[in-house]
């Protein structure tokens, strides 16, 4: 039985279909998780979710996700007759991007992508995958939901941050703990499409930047194996 963990799809339905050919997808055999932010950006964002529940794979919270669901919770609100333009939109509800893909979006895509956890725990191969990382100061169970699916470095004094230039990437500290440990685990993450493939020990960060014309990438446990397709 294979793990397939797959970088940041964003709407990219096309590419998600060349990647499974290219992996010989078989559900009997391979279970399928996205490491978050499957919606906003590309073009297919509802796509992907119908996609990804008819091959039964699993997720991980992205943070555009997370905003995508927030919107539904929104819109739910308004009465059949409202338009959102009368309103005048909660302060973290501000990208109207979203708007769209959370009018269209039905109940059954609702509730897979609201199933989707914030971490997603593998036992059988030592693996967490979630979509941002982790603050490496604290343990896995206390972490900040909010922290997981948006960090990308640590500021000199531990704060973690989603800015991309202060501080050193989360997953050197993490990588560092790893090594002392006698049961240590590996991150399999996304999110961070400027750096593009971010393989360390005990991280692996899969965002090769898909939507933007990159690439999509898996890795494949057992052995770590690395299979993209061109966007």
């Amino acid at each position: 039985d294979r793990l397939v963990v797959v970088g940041d799809l964003h709407g990219s339905l096309e590419y998600f279909d060349d990647l499974l050919k290219k992996i010989d997808f078989n559900p009997k055999f391979d279970r399928v998780v996205l490491a978050g932010d499957m919606t906003f950006k590309g073009p297919d964002s509802l796509g992907v979710l119908r996609r990804a529940k008819e091959i039964g794979a699993g997720c991980v919270r992205g943070n555009h996700d997370h905003s995508l669901l927030e919107w539904k919770n929104f819109l739910r609100k308004l009465s059949p007759t409202d338009t959102p333009s009368e309103y005048e939109f909660p302060a973290d509800l501000t990208l109207t991007q979203y708007y769209p893909i959370a009018a269209e979006m039905d109940q059954e895509l609702y509730d897979y992508l609201q199933s989707c956890p914030i971490i997603l725990s593998v036992p059988k191969y030592s693996v967490y995958v979630m979509h941002a990382g982790v603050d490496p100061s604290r343990p896995m169970e206390s972490q900040d939901p909010n922290v997981v699916m948006n960090i990308k470095n640590i500021l000199a004094d531990g704060t973690p941050t989603r800015g991309k230039f202060v501080g050193e990437n989360w997953s050197v500290a993490w990588n560092a703990k790893q090594k002392k440990s006698k049961n240590p685990s590996t991150i399999v993450y996304g999110h961070q499409a400027s750096l593009g493939l971010n393989i360390k020990e005990y991280s692996k960060g899969l965002d090769t930047g898909c939507v933007y014309g990159g690439q999509l990438t898996a890795m494949i446990f057992p052995g770590e194996h690395l299979v993209s397709v061109n966007c």
